[in-house]
This record gives structure tokens, C-alpha cells and sequence, in this order.
């Protein structure tokens, strides 16, 4: 290859081949363009039997949609119930959070000192050892996985 390199017509045939390399390239590359531009104006909307048919296609659809309105409530998200749901937390509301049971927020368990956290409608306590209280709850025990409390008159095994 060095002696090509160093002979004055092995470097023109060279620079010859690669520029008929490049000029091939360029013209494949041409095709390929204007074919692309052809399949792009082939398929354009109107032209084909197929995007003809479309609009009454989204006809159909449309008029399913209306059926469908009517039966699942006039709501047009399915994950919608169509209820409205309150932005503004009111005092009924919170007044029938703390009528709720306590519910199981945390446990961290050790051999020496074991405590729990409990969530009372929209309260949460403090982590609480066996024998303390929140709110009207008191924990009375404390094992690996649940909590015992007492509490109205109840006795309640969360987990």
C-alpha cells in the first residue's frame, strides 16, 4: 500500500476511486430521497381507496361514543365515576375521620423497646411503646408483626 501511496499515479487512481465511491453514494442516496418523497404523495389523505373510507369511519365512532355516553353515566373518561368528588375538606368530613378505627402506620420491632405508630382518621401519633396512649387508644401490645390497642370499649389486633 506504501508504494501505491508513494508513486504519483497509484495516489491519483486512488483519489480517482474514491471520489467515483462518493458519487455513487450520493446517487443511491438520491433514489432513495425521491422515493420517499413518491410514498409520502401515494399516501397523502384522498388518494387512496382506503383514506377515502375514513370519514365514515370516525362517523361510526362518533355516534358509538354518544351510545356509550348515555349508558355509562355522561361521563366520557371510563375511570371517572361521574360522582363529583369534594375539593374542600368540610367539618362533617373530619368530623367522620375521627370517628374512624386507628389503622397501623408503622412498627419497629426490638427485643428491648418496641413502638408503633397509629393513624386515627387524619391524625397520626407519635411512636408509642407498649402502655401509652393516642387520642382514646391505648397500646397494650406490641409483638413482631401487629399491635394490640384498647380503645370505646374495644379491643383491636392491627397488622
Amino acid at each position: 500500500m506504501n508504494a501505491v501511496l508513494n508513486d504519483k499515479r497509484g495516489r491519483v487512481l486512488l483519489t480517482v476511486v474514491m471520489l467515483l465511491g462518493l458519487l455513487l453514494l450520493a446517487v443511491r442516496s438520491g433514489r432513495a430521497v425521491s422515493r420517499v418523497v413518491t410514498l409520502q404523495d401515494e399516501m397523502s389523505p384522498g388518494t387512496s381507496a382506503e383514506h377515502q373510507a375514513a370519514p365514515e369511519f370516525f362517523g361510526q365512532a362518533e355516534t358509538k361514543d354518544e351510545v356509550l355516553a348515555t349508558v355509562g353515566g355522561g361521563t366520557p373518561d371510563p375511570f371517572r365515576t361521574g360522582g363529583e368528588r369534594p375539593d374542600i375538606i368540610t367539618t362533617e368530613t373530619v368530623e367522620a375521620l375521627e370517628d374512624t378505627l386507628p389503622i397501623l402506620g408503622g412498627l419497629f420491632w426490638d427485643d428491648a423497646q418496641p413502638v408503633v405508630k397509629i393513624y386515627v382518621g387524619a391524625s397520626v401519633s407519635p411512636w408509642l411503646h407498649a402502655g401509652e396512649r393516642f387520642q382514646e387508644w391505648r397500646v397494650s401490645r406490641i409483638t413482631q408483626f401487629n399491635a394490640t390497642v384498647v380503645g370505646r370499649g374495644r379491643t383491636l389486633v392491627l397488622e
